[in-house]
């Protein structure tokens, strides 16, 4: 029995704890801790959790793995259970480098929920930490394992799609806060073209939307061999009424019910892909076990740190506009 650990719940620790508890067997939670007490003792009578720890620490030596679902400083002083999950709405700092250092340090495998950090300094101390200690680390956003992304990839790769060579990708997404949000749209179109982004634009034409829509904007990644990345979160999309992917008691933000198409253009043909839910949980955490039982990574940390830049760098481009070279981010 693969012993686990949650280290804060929100937000993805129910929808992991399901998946966990449905489709993984050969794993226990055995131990949880919150920033809120409250959170952590009703997290654990939901699923079954034996130990409630006070500091993160005392979960060490409990757990064979450890599993950050979310890791941000909730941004308002506790207003009771409900309020305090709707929080998320606003995005807290980065927790991740302090709740996963001594989990690392005691050689035991991570995952840190995406973005994995707020900086590359952040994003590198973790990288050695797991390098120094052989604590096998991943952080992703759970669509790099979709389906549809997933089947594109594959089928791209074998030269199967009547493409030709992919040149320009192109993600439409919901509007919603580019570094929460928009790291999943990022990593659909790196999971197709993979590392070596060179530079992203954002000018002032792609900040069309104003004031009333600050989180509608479009940006450009383009690669070193040319390609291009196209990453569009727009203000006008399907108004459809997403189900929650796992029983909840809570009121679901709208914002959680995301849209999101890709399309790709080769030299010889165009297709494309609606990025949908249901499995893409299940395949993240299985990827996790994995590595726990083999202490390989599925992906390899330098293109973890190169993700990092390249959403810091979109990030800083929405900001200031114009040319942002990834290499510059430090």
């Amino acid at each position: 029995m693969i012993k686990l650990g949650v280290v804060t719940v929100m937000p993805h620790g129910e929808p992991w704890a399901e998946v966990l508890r449905r489709y993984y067997p050969q794993c226990e939670l055995t131990a949880v801790w919150d920033y809120d007490p409250e959170v952590a003792a009703k997290f654990a009578k939901d699923y079954g959790v034996g130990r409630v720890v006070e500091r993160v620490e005392d979960m060490v030596d409990l757990v064979d793995a450890a599993l950050i679902p979310g890791g941000r400083v909730p941004p308002r002083a506790k207003q009771g259970v409900e309020a305090y999950i709707m929080d998320w709405v606003e995005v807290g700092p980065s927790d991740h480098l302090r709740l996963a250092e001594p989990f690392l340090k005691a050689g035991k495998p991570v995952n840190v929920d995406k973005p994995f950090a707020d900086s590359v300094t952040e994003a590198q101390t973790m990288i050695d930490l797991s390098r120094r200690h052989r604590a096998p680390l991943m952080s992703t956003s759970a669509i790099r394992y979709s389906p549809q992304v997933v089947s594109l990839k594959e089928i791209i790769d074998a030269g199967a799609c009547g493409l030709g060579d992919p040149r320009t990708a192109v993600l439409i997404m919901g509007g919603a806060p580019l570094y929460w949000y928009g790291i999943h749209g990022l990593e659909a179109l790196y999971t197709v073209f993979g590392p070596g982004v060179e530079y992203v634009l954002c000018d002032e034409a792609c900040r069309y939307y104003g004031p009333g829509n600050p989180d509608a904007w479009s940006g450009i990644i383009k690669w070193a061999d040319q390609k291009l990345g196209m990453l569009h979160l727009v203000r006008d999309v399907p108004a459809e009424k997403k189900e929650p992917l796992w029983p909840t008691t809570y009121v679901l933000p709208d914002f959680l019910g995301v849209y999101y198409q890709l399309r790709v253009f080769g030299t010889t043909g165009v297709t494309d892909i609606d990025v949908k839910g249901k499995t893409y949980y299940t395949r993240m955490l299985g990827e996790f076990i994995k590595m726990i039982e083999t202490g390989r990574e599925p992906i390899p940390l330098e293109q973890t740190l190169e993700v990092t830049r390249i959403l810091l760098a979109l990030q800083q481009a929405t900001r200031t506009g114009g040319r942002v070279y990834v290499k510059d981010i430090k």
